[in-house]
């Protein structure tokens, strides 16, 4: 695959300054095959996620705050059950989404506390990164968040900001994508940007093309007809994240990371071990808190401060 510029935007590959290549989860979004709701998918960049006719799980605002504010592990699991509809519109609304985490303790299950605040609304990367350790030991199990429980700003002040400049002309195509699948136009502009800097003419070696990287035959599996035009693109790449989405129980932490090849139950040094040679690849460990602290909240995921910060070693 073309590496190209912004590499701590990137899961799996190092950049170069070609800027024209594709992106992170390309690898995975040119095969469209299915995997276990586990999402014991390969640590490579192979696709999963079964199709599936419901929707991702969302509430209005109001009661995302709501359930910000409680503090045991039942109502974590109970909050965020209504239909897709609301995520939807919330993502294309006037106004970002609720509060995140903050105040909310820890998910039943998981041995992580959110620690949300101001600057991390979504959780802190102990949090997002849940049982992974840079000293090898522990295993990524991802807290069962739900994608109502996230704060995501909305799509017209996030396409208004400079972060996501290159995605403006084409929010159409995002809110459209989001209106039919869900998933809030937001997201659909942050993994753009990984995948190829918002650039509806990047092409990556392998046939990927478009803002989402997909491949013809990706694309074909995903009822897409032309993934040249940029409205059907933009619409394969939510149908893909959608099932990752419902295959991961609405896990949105897992199936975000599943977007970036990441698998429930890899070890750092699954992530890590494919430093070197030639692509380098390997797993940017600082992704998900870039993604739901940074990109998603309208700021550049490259502002945000490294922790793992193992892609500095993954160099052209």
């Amino acid at each position: 695959m073309h590496k190209r510029a912004h590499g701590s935007r990137r899961s799996k590959r190092c950049a170069s300054k070609s800027g024209s290549g594709s992106g992170d989860s390309a690898s995975k979004i040119k095969n469209g095959s299915s995997g276990s709701s586990s999402g014991s998918s390969s640590g490579s960049s192979s696709g999963s996620g079964s199709s599936s006719g419901s929707s991702s799980d969302s509430s209005s605002s109001s009661k995302s705050a709501k359930s910000s504010k409680t503090s045991n592990d039942s109502s974590n699991d109970d909050s965020g059950s209504d239909s897709s509809s609301s995520s939807s519109s919330s993502s294309s609304s006037g106004s970002s989404s609720g509060k995140g985490l903050i105040g909310m303790a820890k998910f039943t299950g998981s041995q992580c506390a959110p620690d949300a605040s101001s600057q991390y609304p979504n959780g802190n990367i102990n949090f997002l990164n849940c049982g992974l350790q840079k000293s090898g030991s522990g295993n990524w199990h991802p807290p069962a968040v739900k994608l109502s429980q996230v704060k995501v700003l909305d799509s017209s002040s996030a396409a208004s900001s400079s972060v996501f400049a290159p995605c403006k002309k084409y929010k159409s195509a995002f809110d459209s994508a989001s209106q039919q699948t869900g998933v809030p136009a937001t997201f659909l502009m942050a993994f753009a940007m990984q995948e190829s800097t918002c650039n509806q003419g990047s092409t990556g070696p392998n046939g990927e093309v478009g803002l989402m990287q997909l491949t013809d035959g990706t694309a074909q599996s995903l009822g897409i007809s032309n993934p040249h035009d940029a409205t059907q693109n933009a619409l394969g790449g939510a149908k893909y994240f959608k099932k990752l989405l419902d295959q991961s129980q609405n896990n949105v932490l897992l199936a975000v990371g599943q977007y970036n090849g990441w698998t429930d139950g890899m070890s750092y040094h699954d992530a890590t071990s494919r430093n070197g040679g030639s692509p380098c690849a390997q797993n940017n460990l600082d992704y998900l808190n870039q993604f739901f602290n940074g990109w998603i909240q309208g700021k550049s995921g490259d502002s945000i401060p490294k922790v793992f910060n193992n892609m500095k070693t993954c160099k052209d």
